[in-house]
């Protein structure tokens, strides 16, 4: 097992370069890495905290995206899975305008990587969840995960195993002719 600290560019590229001399190229990313969500109005944006979470979701993707994709845009059935959000389809949630933004850069490299290999084996697509039930929610009020959850069409937030099949799906020589899909899975709450 590999650990980086994604906050920081040069453990990211240590830790890449590691798992590129130990093992080689990987052949799949499933890039989900983030700080656990909070609730802030706009006028208490962190820009402390923003930085970190862009260099954590956006800017560590890009260092691996430098030195992986390169090599994998030459092998067969290379794929990169962004777990992004479902606030970047339709109007997002209040006092999440952070996340929000993070979310849709991230969804924009996402888009952009699709594009420049698009012609390779390397497909790059991301899955959009609404609220999961993990310990990324840890510091949101329990009445505002109840209330998420009494929104969704299920009456219930996601759990990990919503999601796996969908990252798997495109994980999978099935998915071979998708790359800049966003899949949404939010029990139909959003499209």
């Amino acid at each position: 097992m590999f650990q980086a600290d994604f906050s920081d560019a040069d453990a990211v590229r240590k830790m890449s370069q590691e798992i590129l001399e130990r093992f080689g190229s990987p052949t799949q990313i499933v890039h989900l890495p983030a700080l656990r969500l909070n609730y802030e109005r706009l006028t208490r944006f962190n820009l402390e905290r923003f930085h970190k979470d862009m260099a954590i979701q956006v800017e560590a993707a890009v260092i691996l995206l430098q030195l992986f994709a390169p090599r994998m845009t030459k092998t067969p059935g290379s794929r990169m899975v962004f777990v992004s959000s479902s606030v970047t389809h339709g109007m997002p949630p209040k006092f999440m305008s952070m996340y929000t933004l993070v979310k849709y850069a991230q969804l924009g490299l996402m888009r952009a990587a699709a594009a420049e290999y698009a012609a390779t084996h390397l497909t790059v697509n991301a899955v959009s969840p609404g609220m999961i039930e993990t310990q990324f929610l840890a510091e949101i009020a329990e009445h505002i995960v109840e209330m998420s959850a009494a929104a969704n069409p299920k009456g219930r937030n996601a759990h990990p195993e919503d999601v796996l099949g969908a990252i798997e799906f495109l994980l999978s020589p099935g998915a071979g002719y998708i790359t800049g899909a966003d899949i949404p899975i939010a029990a139909g709450s959003v499209s």
